[in-house]
């Protein structure tokens, strides 16, 4: 027992000292400059969590050891001012100098923290900074003001390709009435035609050739939305045209280095290459067939 309390008090101690030398590191600092002690990023809608949008701050503080002390600024702080000597050079090289708050990489952060709620559908928010000094330390606190959000309204499909068309139903869309407008949202429905479309021969479709057309309504959070899918250019100076759709010719299987053949029954290979002669080129079989060979012992690699 006698031990067990011997252990917490050195420990409790060790904790004092490398506070006190880290507070001490800001003897560091010249007058008008201060020390970043702690960074809060908090937000006013329990709808919008403040940290997950942390990792739009620019700066942070001094690094802490096991989340509880900052063992690398106490380090730096054992040094003394005078750097022309090697022993305080060496031993601001094996600790941390204390992190100077920046007033341009906060305003920075602060415009990150506001464009990251725009692409979350907040349009109309923002982000006040409040700092306060203690000594020579600073606590700087960002707080979200997200406000309300835009949502979808109607959604409408326009495609400038006959044959696309075809595909690309308004029944398929997965952005639905009621939903906050957000970047990522978008992306994701771009993402969901791109993968089908190059899975069915389309193999020059990106997701590029998808637009975004918002139509808003003073006085009113929703948003018409009109997804445009664009005819094909190879590039900006080629004329539209229909998007090309590719079909396989031939599968050739050609062994790597000096060996005239592969070293595999024919039945395993046509049971593990997905892809097939005249049928439309698909990026996911091409997956599907490196996936598969990858498997097989016989194969080292493929390309």
């Amino acid at each position: 027992m006698r031990a067990k309390k011997l252990i917490i008090r050195l420990t409790l101690c060790v904790l004092a000292v490398v506070m006190l030398g880290a507070c001490s590191a800001t003897r560091f600092l010249p007058d008008g400059q201060y020390m970043l002690s702690s960074v809060d990023v908090k937000s006013d809608n329990s709808d919008v969590d403040a940290s997950l949008l942390s990792q739009y701050v620019r700066q942070k503080p001094n690094s802490k050891w096991f989340s509880l002390v900052k063992f690398p600024l106490f380090i730096y702080s054992l040094s003394g001012r005078d750097t022309t000597k090697w022993i305080n050079r060496t031993i601001r090289g094996m600790g941390e100098a204390p992190v100077v708050f920046d007033t341009l990489l906060a305003d920075r952060s602060a415009n990150d923290l506001l464009m990251a709620m725009h692409n979350m559908g907040y349009m109309h928010s923002k982000v006040s900074l409040d700092t306060k000094t203690r000594g020579k330390s600073l606590k700087a606190t960002y707080t979200l003001h997200p406000g309300t959000p835009y949502v979808i309204g109607d959604v409408s499909l326009k495609v400038d390709d006959e044959a696309l068309s075809a595909v690309i139903v308004p029944d398929d869309i997965t952005l639905h009435k009621g939903d906050i407008l957000s970047v990522a949202l978008l992306d994701a429905e771009r993402k969901r035609v791109t993968n089908m479309l190059t899975s069915m021969g389309y193999y020059r479709f990106h997701r590029e050739f998808i637009t975004f057309d918002a139509d808003t309504v003073a006085g009113s959070n929703e948003v018409a939305l009109t997804m445009h899918v664009l005819p094909y250019k190879a590039s900006a100076a080629s004329p539209e045209q229909p998007h090309p759709q590719y079909f396989i010719d031939t599968i050739r299987v050609v062994p790597a280095g000096e060996s005239p053949k592969v070293d595999l029954r024919s039945g395993v290979l046509s049971d593990n290459i997905a892809l097939r002669s005249h049928m439309p080129f698909s990026s996911t079989d091409l997956t599907a067939t490196y996936n598969n060979l990858s498997r097989l012992s016989a194969v080292k690699y493929t390309n």
